[in-house]
């Protein structure tokens, strides 16, 4: 009487076992002193986390010319064995607008893969530089976080360089006639260049994950 006893038992997990807690019974079976059987049950949680492992490429930076827009692309993927849950990508940083800076994935399951486009507009000519920041968690509830910098060099469109081409003083009708309506029209050809890429990269995200849910 008042003897306490202490029994371990290991256990282990198969790969394919979901994260959570599985419930084990316990069945007790004895007899007291006068020979009577006895039995009691106790229920056991066993909490079971599997590894979470992001895997993130490098973001690459497409540039659309002098004065243009620059493309931001980035993929990523749940290379481990734990469904994660509210999983966001964002983009941070100083001396650029972005047209999409957050985008919600929620629930990221293992093996999945997905990315984030984005199109940044720096404010000034010159060095700009930002990061992308991916936070999401576990089947536990902990919160994980990824950081991938990026930068790079931004030309504003010089229309001074026009200035430099020989200008025929002979009275002349028609737009082309123009050096600055000229700069205008490269400009907003670079920027609907950047609009149609964009179109494409988002078809073919779709498109992909079309595939991944067949």
């Amino acid at each position: 009487p008042g003897e306490t006893k202490e029994k371990t038992i290991t256990f282990h997990t198969i790969p394919t076992a979901p994260s959570k807690t599985y419930t084990m019974t316990a069945n007790f079976e004895y007899e007291d002193y006068q020979g009577t059987e006895l039995k009691a049950t106790e229920l056991i949680g066993i909490p079971v986390v599997q590894i979470s492992k992001v895997q993130v490429d490098d973001p690459q930076i497409s540039e659309m010319g002098p004065g243009g827009p620059v493309m931001i692309d980035l993929n990523f993927y749940n290379t481990g064995r734990d469904d994660l849950t509210n999983f966001m990508v964002s983009v941070e940083g100083d001396g650029f607008s972005a047209d999409e800076k957050r985008y919600f994935v929620g629930n990221f399951q293992t093996g999945s893969s997905d990315s984030f486009s984005t199109t940044i507009y720096p404010l000034e000519e010159g060095e700009y530089k930002g990061k992308i920041i991916i936070s999401y968690e576990d089947s536990t509830g902990s919160p994980h976080s990824i950081e991938k910098d990026f930068e790079g060099y931004y030309t504003m469109m010089d229309f001074s360089d026009f200035e430099d081409f020989p200008i025929d003083e002979t009275p002349k009708s028609g737009l082309l006639s123009n050096p600055y309506l000229i700069g205008a029209v490269l400009l907003v050809l670079a920027a609907v260049t950047g609009i149609v890429f964009k179109k494409k990269r988002d078809k073919k995200r779709l498109k992909d994950l079309d595939l991944n849910e067949r």
